[in-house]
């Protein structure tokens, strides 16, 4: 497939190498020489800051419970040997052999710390209720011992009482219990034969899946049958990839060059606002901190995040984690708070970085510059109280002319405001953002500030 070609292209590029931090926004990343030239990790998911797991070639896995500390702390096997955790289907002319060996697992979600479940290529779903544990932790079974495969590409579990799987043919994969085996999971059959290549459910009421041709389809019902899926095409979108959907009013995905949006996941392809000239190359994933925190990978191992995911080109930050004269796709990203997100891609390259979203925005062209503002005042980044709720204020100041401001807190929609503003707040960590109100301007630079509230037990 093209994200696997083009990997095995990049790997021709450059021996194996260790790569250096990136300055903009303090990525680590390094790759297992020792599993050869071709091994792809070619998904990750991060339940939380203290678990991800990986995913791809050879029935690969790999988990940390520190992924941001290097290699040293990850538990990298395979689940079994090749076509060990069931009979292979046999090659058949609508199903032919695999091309690139060892292109294995896929997806991989995981909504808690407790569960995660995995799609292969050869129609395998594979699960683990102690996925810290590594490969070993694994099981799986093929959904077709016999006949033609279920080509599977992506799989999401909003939570553990249900996953959606997408696959080759126009295939969707549902099931309300993903440790229950064969018979708990049904196959739903759209009526037009798209190859979806990435889905993402923000809840168990809504799920979006993506795919090439410009394939986008949705479902507010995932397991009602094939009439609760609508089926939406946009040729001129190309092929998409990856997807994520933070909340149910927004998903992200992408193709060729832009990154896509939608506050009405549900709707027709016009409801996608383009954000145009991000990248060159093909998007490859996408995963959220939040709605107003993503993230997203290229196949030269760019990685983009923005605080606006919905705004403009100028809303994203892009940084290199690894040379283009090195081995160099990316296919996986998940982030599962502002302090980290991990990358994964060719040579088993795993990346991080516990900085993610603060990277240099890309400079706006002059017809899009806006004045900006400086915060002059804020809290401690880091507040201790004994209280249930603590009270914060920020005074900030324009840099240029003044149309007056627009504040908000945390995913919160902005309002116009002055200087200063206070809130109050309970423990966790909370964004204040402010920027000038300019609503007939194509964009304005916002400022932010990241604190965290601790509640304190015991006595005063």
């Amino acid at each position: 497939m093209p994200r696997l070609l083009l990997a095995m292209l990049a790997a021709l590029l450059g021996s194996v190498a260790i790569a250096a931090p990136a300055s903009a926004s303090e990525w680590r990343s390094a790759t297992f020489p020792e599993l050869g030239t071709t091994g792809l990790f070619l998904d990750v998911d991060c339940p939380s800051e203290n678990l991800c797991v990986a995913a791809g070639s050879d029935d690969a896995i790999a988990s940390s419970t520190e992924p941001a500390a290097g290699l040293g702390h990850w538990r990298l096997g395979h689940v079994s040997e090749p076509g060990a955790y069931g009979p292979l289907p046999e090659a058949t002319e609508d199903a032919p052999a695999l091309v690139l060996p060892g292109a294995q697992i896929r997806g991989v979600s995981c909504p808690t710390t407790d569960l995660c479940v995995a799609v292969t290529r050869l129609g395998g779903i594979l699960t683990s209720t102690e996925p810290e544990a590594g490969a070993a932790a694994w099981s799986g079974f093929h959904l077709q011992a016999e006949g033609p495969r279920t080509h599977l590409y992506d799989v999401s579990c909003p939570t553990t009482g249900l996953c959606v799987a997408v696959a080759l043919g126009g295939k969707v994969l549902v099931s309300t219990n993903p440790l229950g085996g064969p018979p708990a999971w049904s196959l739903i059959q759209l009526p037009e034969t798209l190859e979806l290549q990435g889905v993402s459910c923000s809840s168990p009421t809504q799920c979006l899946a993506v795919g090439k041709e410009g394939a986008i389809v949705s479902s507010s019902n995932p397991t009602g049958g094939a009439a609760a899926w609508k089926v939406v095409h946009e040729p001129a979108y190309g092929e998409l990839q990856g997807v994520s959907c933070p909340a149910a009013d927004l998903c992200l995905t992408g193709n060729r060059g832009a990154v896509l949006s939608t506050r009405s996941p549900g709707g027709d392809a016009s409801a996608f606002s383009t954000a145009a000239g991000v990248t060159p190359l093909q998007l490859t994933a996408f995963d959220c901190a939040g709605e107003e925190a993503c993230a997203a990978v290229n196949d030269n191992a760019d990685v983009f995040t923005s605080t606006e995911p919905a705004g403009p080109v100028g809303a994203w930050s892009v940084v290199n984690i690894v040379p283009f004269n090195e081995p160099n796709g990316t296919f996986g990203i998940s982030c599962p708070s502002l302090d980290l997100c991990v990358a994964v891609g060719t040579h088993y390259l795993i990346a991080s970085s516990t900085d993610p979203f603060e990277g240099p925005a890309a400079k706006p062209s002059p017809s899009q510059r806006r004045p900006t503002v400086r915060i002059t005042h804020h809290p401690p980044r880091v507040i201790h109280t004994h209280r249930p709720r603590v009270r914060v204020g920020f005074r900030f100041r324009e840099i240029g002319l003044r149309d007056g401001f627009l504040c908000k807190l945390g995913t919160k929609q902005f309002r116009p405001c002055s200087s200063p503003r206070r809130y109050r707040v309970g423990p966790g960590r909370h964004v204040f953002a402010v920027k000038v109100a300019d609503p007939g301007g194509p964009d304005q630079t916002t400022t932010r500030f990241r604190f965290r509230v601790i509640r304190l037990h015991g006595r005063r």
